[in-house]
This record gives C-alpha cells, structure tokens and sequence, in this order.
C-alpha cells in the first residue's frame, strides 16, 4: 500500500511531466486567483485527496468482494448440508463421493440399492456440478458402505 509521501510524489510527477488532471487544475487555479505557483500547490494537495479517496474506494470494494465471497461460501456450505442425508441408514443407500475433475463432494446420482450379495457393483455417473463423467464402485462394509473410485 502506498503511503502518503508516495501519494505526494506521485501528484509532484504529474505536475513536472504536464500530465495533470485538468478538473483538477482547473479547480486549484481558480481557487489560487490565478497564481500559477499557489496553483501548483493546491493542485498537488487536491490530486493527494483524490488519490486516496481512490486508495479508500478500492480497499472498501475489495473488503466488500471478500465478504460477499465469504457469504457465497457459507450459503454453499448451508445448501450442501441441506442435501446430505443427516441419517447412517439413508446414506447406505446413497453414493457419496468427490468428483476429481472439480472436487464437488455430494451424492452423485439417485438412490440406489447395494446389491446383496456384498459383491462389487460398478457404473457410469456424472457430476451435478461439471457433468464430469467417471466410474464408481460400490464396495460394502460392515457399517457403513464407501464408494471408492
């Protein structure tokens, strides 16, 4: 971040490469009476307040993106919760994995039933997110079953 002695030597730069702002000369010369030195100094002075009027719009904009972000996450977190099944028993019948492709962990398809005779079962799913297309297997355990890629 810049401080305010590189603020100042920026409006300085402007002022000795004839590249101002014109509003804001304009403004400072009308208020100097005409006097091209005093307007030298008011110009300098009034870009200071306008560079950090900037530096204050960029940093609140940027505080405002963080915490936008930080809601979007947190309301995607709440409406992942939402779709997990919270019940050991309705998620046996559920496949629950991550997609490799964009990392969206959730159920990826319809319920559906284990076979039963604990053998391995294997099929073609797609990603609710990326439409990203991969094989699961469903491999029964005692307690609960996992689906491994």
């Amino acid at each position: 971040m810049k401080t305010d002695n590189d603020l100042f030597e920026m409006a300085a730069q402007e002022v000795s490469n004839h590249a101002v702002m014109k509003g804001i000369m304009a403004r400072a010369f009308s208020d100097a009476l005409g006097e091209k030195d005093k307007s030298v100094a008011l110009y300098i002075k009034y870009r200071v307040a306008n560079l950090k009027e900037e530096r204050e719009l960029f940093l609140r904009k940027k505080s405002e993106e963080e915490r936008n972000a930080r809601i979007k996450s947190q309301m995607e977190e709440e409406g992942r919760k939402k779709e997990e099944p919270r019940d050991k028993t309705s998620m046996k019948y559920r496949l629950m994995t991550v997609c490799k492709n964009c990392g969206y962990a959730g159920c990826m398809g319809p319920a559906f039933i284990p076979p039963t005779d604990h053998g391995f079962f294997a099929a073609t799913c797609k990603c609710p997110k990326c439409s990203h297309r991969f094989d699961w297997y469903y491999v029964p355990s005692k307690d609960f079953p996992t689906a491994q890629p």
